[in-house]
C-alpha cells in the first residue's frame, strides 16, 4: 500500500490491520457501567408531562395539579461518548462491585451494632421478666414468679461460687448428721 492509504492501519509483523476503536458506550453502556449521578427535576403545577408521553400513564395523566419533583439517573456527561477497552470496562465493574460489597457490609456492620445497644442485658431481662411474672393474671406463672423472688431475697441459700457450693454442701451435711 502507498503512505496515503496506511491511514488508519498499522503494521504488526509486515502485515497491515485495519485500526478499529472500541464503539462508544452510549447511554444504555454508561447507564449499565453505573456512570450515572441524580438528577432532580421540579414540575411546576398544570405544566404538561413530557416524560411520561411515551408510557400508557402519560396519556391518562395530562398534568399534574400540585407541583412535584422527579429523580432521575442520568449518564454523566461525556460517558456516553467514551471508549472503553475491555479491561477498562473490567475494572469499572470490579470497583462498583467493591464499592457495593463495602456498602453492604458497612450497613450489615451498623445494623448489628444498632441491634447490640438495643439489646437488654440477661440480668435486666430476668427482673424484668419477675416483675411480668409477679404481676401476671396465670397462678403458675405467678407462683414461680413468687418462687424466684424468694430465692433472690435469701442470698445466704445460695451458692455463686464453687467454694460457697462446698460449704454449703458440707453444712447440709452436717446438719444430718
Amino acid at each position: 500500500m502507498s503512505e496515503t492509504n496506511t491511514i488508519g492501519y498499522y503494521d504488526l509483523g509486515g502485515k497491515l490491520y485495519k485500526f478499529q476503536p472500541y464503539p462508544e458506550l452510549g447511554e444504555q453502556g454508561a447507564r449499565a457501567l453505573d456512570l450515572t449521578y441524580p438528577e432532580t427535576r421540579t414540575i411546576a403545577p398544570m405544566a404538561p408531562l413530557t416524560a411520561l408521553d411515551d408510557t400508557p400513564a402519560g396519556y391518562a395523566i395530562g398534568r399534574l395539579p400540585t407541583p412535584a419533583s422527579i429523580t432521575e439517573e442520568v449518564p454523566i456527561p461525556g460517558a456516553a461518548e467514551m471508549r472503553l477497552g475491555l479491561k477498562e470496562r473490567l475494572e469499572i465493574l470490579k470497583d462498583k462491585a467493591r464499592q457495593r460489597r463495602d456498602q453492604a457490609t458497612a450497613a450489615a456492620r451498623m445494623e448489628r451494632t444498632r441491634l447490640w445497644l438495643q439489646r437488654t442485658p440477661a440480668g435486666v431481662q430476668r427482673y424484668e421478666w419477675l416483675i411480668r411474672g409477679l404481676n401476671s393474671d396465670d397462678d403458675t406463672t405467678r407462683t414461680l414468679a413468687e418462687a424466684e423472688l424468694s430465692r433472690l431475697e435469701a442470698p445466704g441459700r445460695r451458692a455463686d461460687t464453687a467454694e460457697d457450693r462446698l460449704d454449703q454442701t458440707y453444712q447440709i451435711h452436717r446438719e444430718r448428721l
